[in-house]
């Protein structure tokens, strides 16, 4: 599309694990999530919109795990996420290790602990399908580019796009809160986000929404190194 493309393409610049990169897919799923545009055309959709444009705010903890086509798993991912509209989203991830990443606007701020490293990076926002239009500006037209189908609780969304960084995205509800999300990659490869303590149009705090880095973390923007120390 590309629906992560600019998350990609920030990661690659990034002096980090190569498991690093599932929680910075992990972020632009959720920001899927909580940010589909209205309009969509068939029931089916509709359906789908009705339970996600009554989400303003989300908190909660979640497990992530990988399986591949043979059904082999890799180490899970725990953490806890908390979004709220329009346009503030954290995703902390604390184990096996610690990662933050904060979007707010067109920035996204990514913290490791253990690289003692705070990037800072822009979102494209040229990119009609990007992740900062997606979460800043929705594009209406964006579900046209979905094949969607629902049965009860689930529902599965199929890029029209062969060039679209998934082939399918799946997510399930439990009385009308998102419950477990489902995203099947190209090589057949399948990420299970499963959420718990969620909770739903709650008041959040505003300083949840802030990354406290220790003294001496190195801040880098768009790539480089712009101060070896952050008071």
């Amino acid at each position: 599309m590309s629906l992560l493309q600019t998350t990609w393409a920030t990661a690659k610049c990034w002096r980090s694990k190569p498991s690093r990169n599932s929680t910075i897919f992990a972020v632009g799923l959720a920001l899927v999530i909580g940010n589909l545009p209205l309009g969509a055309q068939d029931k089916s959709s509709d359906e789908l919109f009705d339970k996600l444009s009554a989400i303003e705010s989300l908190q909660a903890d979640f497990v992530q795990q990988s399986v591949d086509e043979l059904g082999r798993q890799e180490e899970s991912q725990e953490g806890h996420i908390a979004f709220q509209r329009p346009g503030k989203f954290l995703w902390v991830k604390s184990k096996p290790f610690e990662q933050h990443v904060l979007i707010e606007g067109d920035t996204m701020s990514v913290f490791d602990p253990d690289l003692e490293q705070l990037t800072h990076s822009k979102m494209d926002a040229n990119n009609e399908l990007s992740l900062a239009n997606v979460l800043i500006a929705p594009n209406k037209d964006l579900l046209e580019r979905f094949e969607i189908a629902h049965t009860d609780s689930e529902f599965n969304l199929v890029p029209l796009d062969v060039n679209a960084p998934f082939k399918k995205l799946t997510i399930l509800f439990d009385d009308d809160k998102v419950s477990k999300v489902d995203v099947e990659d190209h090589f057949n490869i399948v990420n299970e986000f499963k959420f718990s303590n969620i909770r739903i149009n709650h008041e959040i705090d505003s300083d949840v929404f802030e990354i406290k880095v220790p003294p001496g973390t190195e801040v880098i923007t768009h790539g480089e190194s712009v101060d070896s120390t952050q008071d």
